[in-house]
């Protein structure tokens, strides 16, 4: 939870939404887990 407090908002909304429904689309929710990880790491170099 540490590093979601680092995320901007969008972020952080994206990611309670996707985790309230894990069981339906797995899957997805992976890749948009890693893209927000993905993209929180190149905009902090």
């Amino acid at each position: 939870m540490i590093i979601i407090e680092k995320f901007t908002p969008e972020f952080q909304i994206k990611l309670i939404i996707e985790t309230l429904y894990p069981l339906e689309n797995f899957r997805r929710l992976l890749f948009d887990v890693f893209f927000v990880i993905e993209s929180f790491v190149v905009s902090n170099h």
